[in-house]
């Protein structure tokens, strides 16, 4: 899992690119039935979250100084079959609150 460093004062967006996922499971974007980003209670804020096609960003602020916080994005996809439960995948990596 990566690390990105963001800067305790710093207001940022970042992004998770699904298009090679969807691509090697067969879907296409016109099948995604949505995203969701996740961080712990009582860490970092998530301010926004957007998506352009099988682009899912989130912007966030108050990076914990000196800690690591676990960001997870999630892509939920229709079932391949009508008695198969959803197909679901996370995306995860750790936000350091360093300097400002």
């Amino acid at each position: 899992m990566i690390t990105v460093s963001q800067d305790t004062e710093a207001h940022l967006y970042y992004e998770v690119d699904w298009t090679e996922w969807l691509a090697s499971r067969g879907y296409s974007v016109g099948d995604i039935q949505g995203f969701t980003w996740s961080v712990p209670t009582g860490t970092v804020t998530v301010t926004y979250m957007s998506r352009d096609g099988a682009k899912a960003r989130a912007w966030i602020k108050d990076a914990v100084r000196g800690e690591k916080t676990k960001v997870t994005c999630r892509i939920a996809m229709p079932a391949p079959d009508p008695s198969a439960p959803e197909v679901s995948d996370d995306y995860s990596f750790y936000l350091f609150g360093g300097t400002s």
